[in-house]
């Protein structure tokens, strides 16, 4: 049996941070409204309101929408790939300065897009600089805060960060959009990275830090420690747990089958009776109903069974596809992706609250950016499923289609089997 990990200990603020004013509240909520807020822009920026800006670019580079497209996947490839190493940083490096560095990456990408004058340049600098960006100042360290700020309330901690991206494809897009109208997009790409460097940078260094320090209002409570963390969780110990591999199975079944059915939205709507501009309130009903769903998983993550919520999310996207199938008129349908977006939102928390009861704090960044590579696995489902439609020109064994595969996420998740934890003395 190998050496099991040095505990993880909190670290308080440092340099200036000594200087900041206590806060009348526990001071991990300052902590996890920063990341909100750089998940909300970031992401909101980079990828939510790239449509409104690569509609520009198809007509001032006169390049193919196809051809701008390739940005955003190899983003999504390109972040896939830093995800586990970068997850590994996050365990032992200070994640104050990892997120500063995503934000100055991600501000400098923005700024060197703004002077693009060709496609080619686009995709240089969404397959170079920004999957940096995205993945050292969003999810990956919001989770991992999350987790060490909160060792009682933690799937409420864990649901409000989670809702940083669903936040973004609500309040980002109508504001990009405004901004490009009235300015042009070049002008919007130096207003975002100025918020960026200007605003978000600033908060970084002031308010994260690894964890509470000797300072923090929050009392010392008992954390458990999950009996596989008594060895010591590398790479290999990972991979090889079966739970781990259920959690990624329905989480790529959960994840692909939406992203396959908000490609053929539009085309669903005009089989099934709703105008499009109606079908731009149900993108905003599935946002909205993920956010709410992020706070109600992460508020029930600390208290019900982990495999029982996550059954739910597959159930009740069975429930919702099912619906789907037969549908018609915007009522109907609209009820349905409120549905849906409970299911969906009640995936996103509870990933990283399962990985943590899996593997314990101390290992949370390298099994989560392990989690995030083997996620974007889930990309592939949006052509497969677009394919299936065009070939059987109808609607209803597409939605049955997804309605198995969610299924079947549930019935996986209550598989699931945890070890038993182990109580521990939080760290001081």
């Amino acid at each position: 049996m190998g050496e099991g990990p040095a505990p993880y200990r909190p670290t308080p603020g440092v340099g200036i941070q000594r200087l900041l004013p206590r806060s009348p509240w526990y001071q991990g909520w300052n902590v996890i409204a920063v990341c909100l807020l750089c998940n909300t822009v970031t992401v909101g920026v980079g990828f939510s309101s790239f449509t409104f800006f690569a509609e520009r670019w198809i007509v001032e580079f006169e390049v193919a929408r196809s051809n701008i497209a390739i940005a955003i996947m190899l983003c999504s490839f390109g972040g896939a790939l830093i995800a586990p190493f970068a997850g590994r940083f996050f365990d032992k490096a200070s994640i104050r300065l990892l997120v500063a560095a995503g934000l100055v990456i991600h501000a400098a990408g923005l700024f060197l897009l703004s002077f693009a004058q060709a496609s080619w340049q686009i995709i240089a600098v969404y397959a170079v600089l920004l999957p940096f960006g995205l993945v050292l100042s969003t999810n990956l360290p919001s989770q991992v805060l999350a987790v060490r700020w909160f060792p009682t309330r933690r799937g409420l901690a864990l649901g409000i960060a989670a809702s940083g991206s669903s936040l973004a494809g609500i309040l980002m897009p109508p504001t990009v959009s405004s901004l490009i109208d009235r300015f042009g997009w070049q002008s919007t790409l130096h207003i975002a990275a100025g918020i960026t460097a200007a605003l978000l940078l600033p908060l970084v260094l002031l308010v994260v830090s690894n964890g509470p320090g000797s300072s923090s209002k929050e009392p010392a409570a008992q954390e458990t420690t999950p009996a596989s963390t008594q060895t010591q969780v590398t790479t290999a110990v990972i991979l090889r747990t079966a739970n781990f591999w259920k959690l990624m199975a329905l989480s790529i079944l959960t994840l692909g089958v939406v992203a396959g059915v908000e490609i053929l939205l539009v085309a669903y709507g005009a089989e099934r009776g709703v105008a499009r501009i109606e079908v731009a309130a149900l993108f905003s009903t599935l946002a909205i109903a993920t956010v709410g769903s992020n706070f109600l998983a992460g508020f029930l993550a600390d208290r019900v069974e982990h495999r029982m919520i996550l059954a739910a999310v597959g159930f009740a996207g069975a429930c919702a596809y099912t619906g789907l199938a037969f549908a018609h008129g915007f009522v109907p349908v609209v009820l349905l992706f409120v549905l849906l977006g409970v299911s969906l939102g009640g995936l996103l928390p509870m990933v990283g609250a399962s990985l943590a009861r899996q593997f314990g704090t101390s290992a949370l960044g390298r099994a989560y950016g392990l989690a995030a590579a083997i996620l974007a696995v889930q990309a592939v489902f949006a052509p497969l499923i677009a394919r299936i439609h065009e070939l059987l020109d109808s609607f209803v064994p597409v939605m049955l289609g997804c309605a198995v595969l969610t299924a079947c996420a549930g019935a996986l998740a209550l598989t699931m089997k945890y070890p038993r934890p182990q109580a521990r003395e939080a760290a001081p």
